[in-house]
């Protein structure tokens, strides 16, 4: 019974050629869009969730205010803040902070040898970064990668760009003026879902002392939190707003958290580390996607719909023939089975082409 039915959907699919490659392409098209959409809206949700403990990583951002009153969002705290969270706050675990040194307008001159690169991201990290951010060591230790102050960690394609094939650990960079720093880890390049990318990692202790850590005037760091457990954001800023207006009785500006997965997408404040997306441009192309996948879909009634009168004759045949109506529903909807499956393998290779481009 299913194989007749198939050939009937086959010979009928092969009659009417010219129409059934228009729906077959027209169903594709729509099927195709919505697919590589859905891609796209996977990859952007995606972000930085392959972090471990993110559902419970927050970074602070500040609220500044301005000589004439207006607030201005931005992303970055003073080294300070972070040291006093800790201390203050019990239901905090740690702390970690990353600063991106301006260096040679916002690069730096790194050599090794008679290679020499200006290298933009290169960032400074406290020596707890590994337990915020999951990236795996090709050579090194992460627990003790960064307690040298004079220590730097590399990309593997950093890596390969100053030392080739061979294993750099214990060799060293000059970095600008400083003093020579040892590589001391090599790790997976960042993924494209970190919200934020480097190529070195380099000890905040080289530079920042005690003092540097007691500082609330020089707002150019980066703190993330990790809680022991979630907590409500509304309670959690509360909480930081608290020691904020301890440590700064005279401060006019104020802070507030973010979810790390949150960054990529609900996040366009002042000084980011890179450039976010919006939630709004998710919106804007499911739409799209949805409203060719109706246009193609309302294209495939429209003809099979043209079709029924030609048609007509055919079932009044059958009809007097003795099929009964199960059949010949049965029938036209083996033919629209045919075509979406058809439909399908035609999107696949669409999909396949779309990707390759």
């Amino acid at each position: 019974m299913i194989w007749n039915l198939v050939k009937y959907a086959w010979r009928s699919t092969r009659k009417h050629f010219g129409i059934s490659i228009i729906n077959i392409i027209g169903l594709a098209t729509g099927i195709a869009c919505c697919v590589i959409v859905g891609l796209y809206i996977q990859d952007e949700f995606s972000y930085d969730k392959q972090n471990k403990d993110a559902n419970r990583i927050y970074r602070v951002v500040e609220n500044f205010q301005s000589d004439n009153g207006t607030y201005i969002p931005q992303a970055t705290t003073p080294p300070a803040l972070g040291s006093a969270l800790a201390k203050d706050i019990p239901e905090i675990e740690s702390v970690t902070r990353v600063f991106p040194n301006p260096g040679l307008g916002g690069k730096f001159f790194v050599r090794y040898g008679d290679k020499k690169y200006l290298e933009e991201n290169v960032y400074h990290v406290d020596e707890n970064f590994f337990d915020f951010f999951t990236l795996r060591f090709i050579s090194g230790d992460p627990n003790n990668a960064l307690s040298d102050p004079n220590s730097v960690i590399l990309t593997a394609s950093t890596a390969k760009k100053y030392f080739g094939n061979v294993d750099p650990s214990g060799k060293t960079l000059e970095i600008d003026d400083w003093s020579p720093v040892k590589v001391t880890g090599i790790i997976d390049d960042v993924p494209d879902n970190e919200h934020f990318k480097f190529q070195m990692l380099i000890p905040l202790r080289r530079f920042l002392r005690d003092d540097g850590n007691l500082n609330w005037g020089w707002n150019s760091f980066y703190t993330y939190i990790k809680l022991r457990q979630p907590l409500k954001e509304e309670d959690l800023d509360k909480k930081i707003e608290a020691v904020s207006k301890i440590n700064q009785p005279d401060s006019r500006n104020n802070y507030f958290t973010q979810r790390l997965t949150d960054i990529h997408l609900r996040s366009n404040l002042k000084r980011e580390l890179s450039q976010n997306s919006d939630l709004s441009y998710i919106k804007i192309v499911s739409s799209i996607a949805a409203l060719i996948l109706l246009i193609a879909s309302i294209n495939y009634i429209n003809l099979t719909t043209a079709r029924s009168s030609t048609r007509a004759k055919e079932i009044g045949i059958r009809k007097i023939s003795g099929s009964s109506t199960c059949s010949l529903v049965s029938q036209f909807i083996s033919e629209s089975v045919l075509v979406a499956i058809c439909a399908g393998f035609y999107r696949w290779q669409l999909s396949n082409r779309c990707c390759q481009w």
